[in-house]
């Protein structure tokens, strides 16, 4: 329970603050609104709220991965969010999805 809180505001404060985690720096992935802009600190903190419950229930995070076209999780679902690879243009500084 304490490690699965301590995972969901680990991601939570990362995805707050810049849409993703270290690792996902590393991936060059990202956490967006469906329509491809950053999600809002509100659509991070329901999906990673809905990844406390998701955690223990694997089988469930799975099922809902391969049955979506975006291969979304149920907490990006619920929060109208998907995770998307990060183009990072670095003539003008910017990044797109």
């Amino acid at each position: 329970l304490v490690c699965n809180a301590a995972a969901c505001a680990y991601h939570s404060v990362f995805e707050i603050l810049w849409n993703q985690t270290p690792g996902k720096m590393l991936a060059g992935i990202a956490v967006r609104r469906l329509d491809g802009a950053p999600a809002e600190g509100w659509r991070i903190l329901v999906r990673n709220t809905v990844r406390f419950f998701e955690l223990p229930l694997f089988l469930i995070w799975m099922v809902c991965m391969v049955s979506t076209k975006r291969l979304q999780r149920l907490g990006d679902i619920v929060a109208g969010t998907r995770v998307c690879r990060v183009i990072r243009d670095p003539e003008r500084g910017e990044e797109s999805a």
